[in-house]
């Protein structure tokens, strides 16, 4: 479960967090000019800083940090999994999203339920001025004038009942896709909270204060 769980956090924040590798550890360690205890600190890196590694090697290896600057960090002090405290803070971010983004479809959706209803209602509405229209032309004789204008009626309503039928499967449509999109942004919301559930577990706590080589 828990290697499940790192790779699909990998899959989701590999492509939105800048550091390739982080710093690992309770400690500060040093950043160097050089590889080598003798060369110059440039600064202290702090427990789960991401870097870029330039060049790796067996002790030391070449990095640049955040802000471009290279220099030189043991190589034991490096990994490539991204810390428990960024990736809750990213699941909590995208917790969030998700929540507002669902509110936005609930929203959405309710608008399209009412819209489809009204719609609905009209196309009823126009389905039975046309039946009486049809109805009334076995009342009337051809070529008179009132059936000259009820035949306009009637033309005008069978091009309103298509203009309807029309809006009614597109409207149809629209709705199977808001109640996926519905059911697949709940579904990340419940898979996101379980998730920072397992990770607040996971947390390291009280960092310490001692500085690596």
């Amino acid at each position: 479960m828990k290697k499940f769980i790192i790779i699909a956090l990998s899959l989701m924040i590999g492509s939105n967090l800048w550091a390739k590798e982080y710093i690992t550890g309770l400690q500060k360690v040093t950043f160097r000019v050089g590889p080598g205890t003798g060369n110059k600190i440039i600064s202290m890196l702090e427990s789960n800083e991401g870097v870029r590694v330039i060049e790796r090697g067996e002790e030391w290896s070449k990095v640049s940090n955040k802000k471009g600057k290279e220099g030189y960090v043991m190589t034991r002090f490096l990994t490539k999994e991204v810390p428990y405290n960024l990736r809750f803070k990213w699941l909590l971010g995208q917790h969030k999203k998700l929540k507002e983004e669902l509110a936005q479809v609930k929203e959405q959706n309710s608008n399209l339920n009412k819209e489809f209803s009204n719609t609905k209602r009209e196309l009823a509405s126009t389905q039975e001025n046309l039946e009486s229209t049809a109805n009334s032309f076995k009342e009337l004789k051809d070529g008179s004038s009132e059936y000259l204008a009820l035949k306009e009626k009637y033309d005008q309503a069978k091009l309103s009942l298509s203009s309807l039928n029309t809006r009614v499967e597109m409207l149809q449509e629209k709705l199977s896709l808001y109640y996926f999109t519905w059911f697949l942004t709940g579904a990340g919301i419940l898979l996101l909270g379980w998730m920072i559930g397992y990770f607040s577990k996971k947390r390291k706590r009280g960092y310490g204060g001692g500085i690596q080589l």
